[in-house]
């Protein structure tokens, strides 16, 4: 379960102190599929990138499954991530010079995974790109780079996975494939999901959808229950 009490977030420009985020209060239990919307410049990439340790609060404290993550060391948070979260970035983030094989492997490989390369031939073959493991980035489609990202975000197995614009870089019609995509490895993995969007339809395929303006955070419930396609009211 992810709980966040009080958080707020300031950052000082020049001489004026900006308020990203304010008086957030926030409870994801596991295995719920939450999306986050808000316009440009809201907030709602630097509170994801606050779940999932890639961050910390200015006040306030996160707890994934009892553990205070906002209270710990850069080093600390970053071992916590490669045990526990998967993060699927809109710009992909994958390394230039390494094949697709290897962009899933490396992180495998760093958490000192049992036949690393397997495990991330599997994924890639489960995300439809067996036969483009030795392909670069450069080489690939949009589409196909998300794709390699997803791969890598699942292939550790994470209990927690975020997703920031998982379908912003993409046409419509890539990125429909990327959301069936991502929602069936999710529903097959029972892991956590929360993504930054700003497609409502996306937001709609969620159990729960919250909005954040200005900083501040609310439930607007009515997400679609992944399982049972009924909907459901946010808590």
């Amino acid at each position: 379960m992810i709980q966040v009490d009080d958080l707020s977030h300031q950052v000082v420009t020049g001489d004026e102190q900006l308020h990203i985020l304010s008086d957030i209060n926030l409870q994801i239990n596991d295995g719920e599929t939450v999306a986050i919307t808000g316009s440009s410049g809201s907030g709602k990439t630097t509170l994801l990138g606050m779940l999932a340790g890639l961050d910390v609060p200015s006040t306030g404290n996160i707890r994934i499954d009892s553990q205070c993550i906002s209270a710990m060391t850069e080093d600390q948070r970053a071992e916590f991530r490669a045990a526990q979260v998967g993060f699927v970035f809109q710009s992909f983030h994958l390394l230039a010079g390494l094949s697709a094989l290897d962009n899933v492997m490396l992180p495998l490989e760093l958490a000192g995974v049992d036949n690393a390369r397997g495990e991330a031939e599997a994924f890639l073959e489960q995300v439809g790109l067996g036969h483009r493991l030795r392909h670069h980035p450069t080489q690939l489609s949009g589409g196909e780079q998300q794709r390699v990202a997803i791969a890598r975000a699942f292939a550790s197995r994470p209990k927690y996975l975020f997703a920031d614009e998982p379908t912003g870089n993409l046409d419509a019609a890539t990125g429909e494939k990327i959301i069936e995509l991502l929602f069936a490895l999710n529903q097959s993995s029972q892991a956590t999901l929360v993504m930054v969007t700003h497609e409502e339809r996306l937001a709609a395929l969620c159990q729960r959808h919250l909005v954040i303006e200005r900083g501040r955070l609310s439930d607007v419930g009515g997400g679609r229950d992944k399982n049972h396609g009924q909907t459901t009211s946010g808590v």
